[in-house]
């Protein structure tokens, strides 16, 4: 069996190595990968996948699954981590499990077992399923307040705006949450159909827009139905999709 190794930080690749050995004598272990671009390259120039992937979340250079999106990784993955908010999307990826860090032997054989458990149930390995079509798009975020995560459905928020480097979420309820996911995450993952980014600070929720207003310089804004005093700009390189948007 071949284990691909994703990881950063070299402490965390020979620890994870030593781990491994014990539970998987024979296994060849590569790796390690420690960004965006040696992921991509890696299974660009690959001929044959490895049965098995343990990747860390965040890279030197961004998060794995920038990577995965690029080269359509279709093999079981095992994330580790030490940020649980990315758990929900992990499992877009052929997760198997999701192990915070610092990984503890126990918790690494058993989502080994798991995988072993998948290998005799699918009657044909799963990267041979890589051609089934696009990932669906998030319907849920997980976010943080004070000392707990919430999850928060892609139904009740109503617009999604970066304020001093957080990104926080305003939902229907009249609540916001700080969420770890960038804007640029969220615009690539959420249903184009319902949400719209309106500039660089602002992601819409369809069912939130009330009106359009234009001023004096020709700008337009966004007026909210659920928070009627925030008024969202949209930059001139948007407003054509916005009306397209709209209009669908």
């Amino acid at each position: 069996m071949k284990i691909l190794i994703i990881e950063d930080e070299l402490y965390n690749f020979r620890r994870l190595s030593k781990l491994l050995r014990r539970q998987e004598e024979t296994a060849d272990i590569e790796g390690p990968l420690t960004s965006v671009c040696e992921v991509r390259d890696y299974f660009a120039d690959l001929g044959v996948l490895p049965d098995l992937i343990i990747a860390d979340v965040r890279l030197s250079d961004g998060t794995v699954f920038e990577a995965f999106d690029r080269s359509r990784v279709v093999v079981p993955v095992i994330f580790t981590t030490g940020y649980d908010e990315y758990a929900l999307r992990a499992f877009r990826y052929n997760s198997i499990d999701y192990l915070l860090k610092p990984v503890e032997e126990s918790e690494l054989k058993a989502a080994l077992d798991k995988f072993h458990n998948l290998a005799h149930v699918l009657p044909v390995p799963l990267s041979d399923f890589s051609d089934l079509g696009d990932r669906t798009h998030r319907h849920r975020v997980v976010c943080t307040y004070k000392d707990r995560q919430v999850v928060v459905s892609t139904d009740d928020i109503c617009y999604i705006r970066m304020e001093a480097k957080c990104v926080r979420v305003y939902t229907r309820q009249q609540t916001n949450y700080e969420t770890g996911l960038s804007l640029a995450e969220l615009e690539e993952e959420l249903d184009p159909v319902t949400f719209f980014r309106a500039n660089r600070q602002d992601i819409v929720h369809l069912s939130a827009v009330d009106s359009l207003t234009t001023d004096a310089t020709r700008k337009t804004f966004v007026h909210l139905t659920f928070y009627p005093k925030v008024v969202i700009p949209v930059s001139k390189e948007r407003y054509g999709s916005l009306k397209r948007w709209l209009g669908r």
